[in-house]
């Protein structure tokens, strides 16, 4: 800062001799200019100036215990100037102290500076609120049918949950709040299951003043009788002939000479009667044998007559 001074003047006598100029005052933290030598003359008036001092201010950067935190810095200025103080370095997990305003001094004492840098105060996390989550499985009268499963989510969190396989149980209905995001209060989640029976079939209690109707069993298909075969009731067993085939009676020789053979047939059919040589052959229960009609004897021993009478004619 320039200071204004009273500007000095003398007077000499009019001869012209060498005067030397004396000593500039003293000011702090100003220089005064120099005066060229002169002799006196008819103008003698002569000036000084003064001019600020240049100063060196010096900023450190120490953490609290005095270790350096950051290198130092060094600004310049003039005498009386304000010192322009640079921005102190950022150290992380450290706040550095505020500089008061100045003005550069006269000294270097006055121009040292220092920042000082503090521990910040660790702020422990403050923790994330959770919230509890509980799932219930239970029939529709609100017991237990399966353990509780309960789990813990953040608030904001999303979370689902998923119904138990329980034996003899089927679901009933899905919950509206199976699945969602976490608020601020705990969830419950509740599963209701309806039990079945054996076969699959719900069971559904019994109505007060009904009565359940049992389920009809499906009777099973009869089975076919065997068919029973026909007794013949006229004869005994030893007196039936097996029957169903034509007989083919033989020739019989006599005296020589061959006698033609009689034909079952040519027997004349009783009235009403069927032809016993379309008899069907039955089976008899006790012994396996085939049955057979008692009018193929009466067939049987007619041609056997009717034989002896064509012999008897022949004789004569």
């Amino acid at each position: 800062m320039a200071v204004k001074l009273p500007q000095v003047k003398r007077s000499v006598a009019s001869m012209v001799i060498l005067s030397p100029f004396p000593t500039s005052p003293v000011i702090k933290g100003y220089t005064a200019s120099e005066l060229t030598p002169a002799k006196y003359g008819d103008e003698n008036t002569f000036t000084v100036t003064y001019t600020a001092d240049t100063k060196t201010a010096t900023v450190h950067y120490v953490y609290a215990d005095g270790s350096e935190a950051a290198p130092s810095q060094t600004i310049s200025g003039k005498y009386g100037d304000t010192i322009a103080f640079p921005t102190s370095p950022v150290i992380k997990g450290y706040t550095a102290s505020k500089l008061p305003t100045s003005v550069f001094g006269d000294d270097v004492a006055a121009n040292t500076f220092t920042v000082t840098y503090t521990k910040d105060a660790v702020t422990p996390p403050t923790p994330t609120q959770q919230v509890t989550v509980t799932v219930h499985y239970q029939d529709p009268d609100g017991k237990a049918v399966a353990s509780d499963f309960v789990f813990r989510k953040q608030v904001g969190d999303r979370y689902t949950t998923s119904p138990a396989d329980v034996k003899n149980y089927r679901l009933q209905a899905t919950p509206a709040n199976a699945s969602g995001v976490v608020g601020d209060q705990n969830i419950v989640v509740t599963y209701v299951y309806v039990q079945q029976s054996g076969d699959g079939d719900q069971v559904t209690p019994d109505q007060p003043g009904t009565t359940t109707p049992t389920k009809p069993v499906k009777p099973t298909k009869p089975t076919q009788p065997a068919k029973q075969p026909t007794v013949n009731k006229t004869g005994g067993q030893a007196d039936q002939v097996r029957v169903g085939t034509r007989v083919k009676p033989q020739a019989t020789v006599q005296n020589g000479a061959t006698q033609p053979a009689v034909s079952a047939k040519a027997t004349t059919t009783p009235a009403g009667m069927s032809d016993p040589t379309q008899t069907t052959l039955k089976t008899l229960p006790q012994t396996g044998e085939q049955a057979t009609s008692p009018w193929w004897g009466i067939v049987l021993l007619g041609s056997l007559l009717g034989l002896a009478g064509f012999r008897r004619e022949k004789r004569h």
